[in-house]
């Protein structure tokens, strides 16, 4: 069963890459050891992909905008429940210093903030 997208997520751009949105009810995450930490990962379409992001499913619009950002530059999907959303980035193809073109994108939490106060994230223990 497939997650539905946020409208007007600002995802549309110049040779944008638009990644999946599934439930997490569909996805067999399992546990590993990676950057020095446990993590979450899960295989989807022969992919392996560990969550890099999750925040509350109220910020559903601009974390579909960020993954569409990562996903100019590496393979990333997010999965989502009713309560939050989760960004996947794959562990093969994935590079340091996401950026998109020669602009750096903003760390998660300060891309969230941006036009509110004090956003609720967790943030993967890579980073």
């Amino acid at each position: 069963m497939n997650a539905t997208l946020p409208e007007n997520s600002g995802c549309i751009e110049d040779n944008s890459v638009l990644p999946p949105v599934i439930s997490e009810r569909d996805i067999s995450p399992f546990k590993f050891w990676f950057n020095e930490n446990i993590q979450d990962g899960m295989c989807y379409r022969s992919e392996l992909y560990y969550r890099r992001y999750t925040a509350s499913i109220r910020h559903r619009a601009k974390i579909y905008h960020y993954a569409c950002k990562l996903a100019n530059r590496t393979s990333v999907m997010v999965t989502t429940t009713s309560r939050q959303c989760s960004i996947w980035v794959s562990l093969r193809r994935e590079k340091p210093n996401p950026q998109v073109g020669d602009r750096p994108l903003p760390s998660f939490k300060a891309f969230l903030s941006v036009g509110q106060s004090k956003p609720t994230v967790e943030r993967s223990k890579t980073e």
